[in-house]
């Protein structure tokens, strides 16, 4: 399994910093708030990769691979131009704003 990590933090894309109780949500239901808080700086962005610290997973699952960080270069490679940063960098997700 590859281990995903935020490799520079100045990389991330327009950083955006959300703090909210993750409590018994899983992955899905935090992208769902992650998505939704997005909205606040546009009104359709899209999702083109996340990634969940504690668990060592990012995704799209298909770009990731033995360097950790790729997940960030595949976002930025697309246009990315905003990421919702959740409880102090444990979930990062990156949009493109449309």
């Amino acid at each position: 399994m590859t281990s995903c990590e935020i490799v520079d933090r100045n990389k991330i894309p327009f950083p955006v910093m959300a703090t909210f109780d993750t409590g018994k949500m899983d992955q899905a239901e935090i992208a769902k708030f992650a998505i939704a808080y997005a909205r606040n700086f546009n009104k359709d962005p899209l999702l083109i990769s996340w990634i969940c610290k504690n668990e060592g997973t990012c995704g799209p699952q298909n770009v990731c691979h033995e360097d950790g960080s790729f997940w960030i270069d595949y976002a930025i490679g697309r246009g990315a131009d905003l990421s919702v940063v959740v409880n102090d960098w444990d979930y990062v997700f990156v949009f493109k704003k449309n």
